[in-house]
């Protein structure tokens, strides 16, 4: 089998143990066969010399099988001195590790039935005869080292620098520039897999195979559509059980919309991908709760409103009659607006418009705010981080309040005294 090691600046050095080469070899070599069970795999790849060769540790993540597929390929970037090991799903940083050990690769060693080809064999001196075995020395004339792996995730923020804005109803950006998977994926040392789970994640347009970022005039233009039609057609009343039929819900949103472009239903596409809670593909069923929310989101032209005055408005705006229609209104706007201390008033505060760096969203935080609950918070640091406990220690301080008898945990700025 062979890993393609493609290179896009030829002046470019990378690991010093990596040859530039357009196909490197590789020999793999089952667990079994080198190792106790258990123990990671191992994959040796040739180097320049044939009879020389390199060692690569593979973590627990990427099983030797996986490489086998013969999909895997080693790319690097001018933009990083680092190799990565690329295969379907993921995604691995190179970087050499030396050792004072001794690296010796041997054949596997003839055992007793019942024992694990890889048994460590015990030689005492008991007589037993030692066997000549021929192996093959992986060190080098400054010490010996291997190859580490690890795994690296897509990075969102240099992902959604790569994408251009696209604007229909603006003549500087008006014009479609897409990015392809392929260059996207190579631009950031990812898998492909790994880069469309991002697109996913930002809302991501594609078009004719390519993707681009959408303008926040042309969400709220093809929202505003939907939700036209879902008020007005009587065969959407029921959107949110019986559900829509989707081709019907796009020809009936792009007559709503001002100006008609090429990229038209591929918006609507992705804006109702986003609403939908189910379906058959062709029939689909449309999320109330983020009805409701971009519904909110219109309501919140209006910075702040009193509790009443909203859910009264709100309730009277969102398409839709029955129980399966009526509002959770502390659900639904977390993430949303925030609610005054007294609990009268709310204020808008939606986490998506919010910056994606943890440190600069917790200073926006405590700046609209002085004090949180962890619940409060959690809708604007979740999306972040799975370790939202982790952004909590490093900006945060945790203090106790008695209300009403009652013992409060809220967090306040570090920086701040209490």
């Amino acid at each position: 089998m062979s890993l393609q090691w493609r290179l896009l600046n030829d002046e470019l050095e990378f690991i010093h143990c990596l040859r530039r080469s357009s196909a490197l070899n590789v020999v793999s070599l089952t667990l079994e066969l080198i190792m106790e069970k258990g123990q990671n795999s191992l994959l040796t790849i040739p180097k320049q010399d044939d009879d020389t060769f390199l060692l690569v540790q593979l973590p627990d993540s990427l099983p030797i099988e996986e490489l086998l597929r013969q999909t895997a390929s080693i790319v690097g970037h001018k933009s990083n001195a680092q190799a990565c090991l690329v295969t379907d799903a993921k995604s691995f940083a190179l970087s050499r590790v030396e050792t004072s050990n001794a690296l010796v690769l041997v054949p596997p060693t003839a055992t007793s039935s019942g024992e694990p080809p890889a048994k460590k064999i015990k030689v005492t001196n008991t007589g037993t005869e030692l066997v000549q075995t021929p192996c093959r020395w992986l060190g080098a004339e400054s010490g010996a080292y291997f190859l580490e792996l690890k795994e690296r995730q897509v990075d969102l923020k240099a992902l959604e620098g790569l994408l251009s804005t696209f604007d229909p109803y603006s003549n500087e950006t008006s014009e479609f520039k897409g990015v392809s998977l392929e260059k996207l994926a190579l631009e950031l040392q990812v898998s492909k897999a790994q880069v469309k789970a991002g697109l996913t994640t930002l809302h991501a347009l594609e078009f004719e195979s390519m993707y681009s970022l959408l303008s926040e005039e042309a969400w709220q233009e093809a929202r505003r559509a939907i939700l036209a039609a879902l008020t007005e057609c009587d065969e959407f009343s029921n959107y949110a059980q019986s559900g829509v039929d989707r081709q019907a819900m796009i020809q009936e949103s792009v007559k709503r919309v001002t100006e008609s472009y090429p990229q038209l239903e591929a918006v609507f596409e992705l804006v109702l991908r986003i609403m939908t809670k189910g379906g058959n593909g062709e029939n689909i069923t449309i999320d109330f709760e983020k009805v409701a929310i971009f519904v909110a989101h219109e309501l919140f032209a209006k910075p702040s409103w009193l509790h009443d005055d909203l859910v009264k408005e709100w309730q009277a705006r969102v398409p839709g009659v029955g129980d399966a229609y009526q509002l959770d209104v502390e659900k639904t706007l977390r993430g949303v607006a925030i609610r005054s201390t007294d609990e009268n008033e709310w204020m808008y505060l939606p986490a998506d418009k919010l910056t994606k760096s943890p440190s600069e969203r917790m200073a926006q935080l405590f700046a609209s705010r002085e004090k949180w609950t962890q619940k409060e918070l959690e809708p604007y640091l979740a999306p972040l981080s799975n370790k939202m406990d982790e952004i909590l220690v490093k900006h945060a301080l945790a203090v106790t309040e008695q209300i009403d008898g009652e013992t409060i945990s809220r967090y306040v700025k570090k920086e701040a005294t209490v």
